[in-house]
């Protein structure tokens, strides 16, 4: 049987009776496991003694990794605990193999699609909490002026017009072939006369700030998509491939095979 060993040499030290090596603040008095190079709180060097502690202590939680990360050199498989001693004022918060540097008492990871969202309601966040809420087609942005609407074309798609500005709007105006005190009802008008397509080229390399909406099979063909091999990798499930789902992770951290048989549900 293999034995065990721990991934940084500075863990505990094995007994009997197993010791947990820490660290003391002399300022503050203060004790914190893993041990220090100095208080992790004030930053301040020159102030910790190495101290042992007894093996006492809480179980928080406890995880075995059976399958290796792919940029990181670690035995497998791989058990992971957090422990806090019984005599320690606090969990010194690291990342192994690395020197801890920071302090904490505990540490989660809170990821919460909605909240990211709001940042960008910046406007309409501040107009709400003087006491103006936004309401549909009350201001810029919701459809009280044509300068800023979503416009039907021809052929069923949409048109994304954002031309707020006054020399965009005439630019804008100037293309479609309308007035610049066109109601919000001419530019549809105006708009539904041709295709997206038709409309795609009129505003080729032109200043108005008016896209096509695309659709998602668009989108996975756009250049910019294409051209960071967004979907290279794939998976392979009863003999079909299909690209597989994109990750917000750099290559690094990706597992270094592109084709991989999709996992059973």
């Amino acid at each position: 049987m293999t034995k065990a060993r721990a991934i940084r040499d500075d863990l505990f030290v094995e007994g009997p009776p197993p010791r947990l090596p820490g660290s003391r603040c002399r300022e503050t008095g203060e004790v914190f496991y893993p041990a220090q190079v100095m208080n992790p709180v004030t930053h301040r060097a020159g102030t910790v003694e190495r101290v042992e502690l007894s093996g006492e202590g809480t179980l928080l939680n406890f995880s075995k990794v059976s399958r290796p990360f792919p940029v990181l050199n670690l035995p497998m498989p791989l058990a992971s605990s957090s422990f806090r001693p019984a005599h320690a004022d606090r969990l010194a918060g690291c990342k192994p193999p690395h020197p801890p540097t920071v302090a904490t008492q505990f540490r989660h990871l809170d990821v919460a699609m909605s909240e990211n969202l709001l940042p960008f309601m910046y406007w309409a966040l501040a107009s709400g909490f003087v006491g103006q809420w936004p309401r549909p087609g009350a201001e810029l942005i919701t459809g009280r002026t044509a300068r800023y609407r979503i416009y039907r074309t021809k052929d069923g798609r949409f048109l994304a017009a954002a031309p707020i500005e006054s020399q965009f709007w005439s630019h804008f105006c100037a293309i479609v072939g309308i007035p610049t005190i066109a109601d919000a009802a001419t530019v549809e008008v105006a708009i539904s006369g041709r295709t997206a397509d038709e409309w795609r080229k009129a505003f080729a390399g032109e200043d108005v700030c008016c896209p096509i909406v695309s659709s998602l099979e668009d989108a996975v063909k756009d250049p910019h998509v294409v051209a960071r091999n967004i979907f290279s990798r794939t998976v392979e499930s009863r003999g079909k491939s299909i690209p597989a789902l994109p990750l917000p992770l750099v290559p690094p951290y990706r597992d270094p095979v592109a084709l991989k048989e999709a996992p059973t549900l």
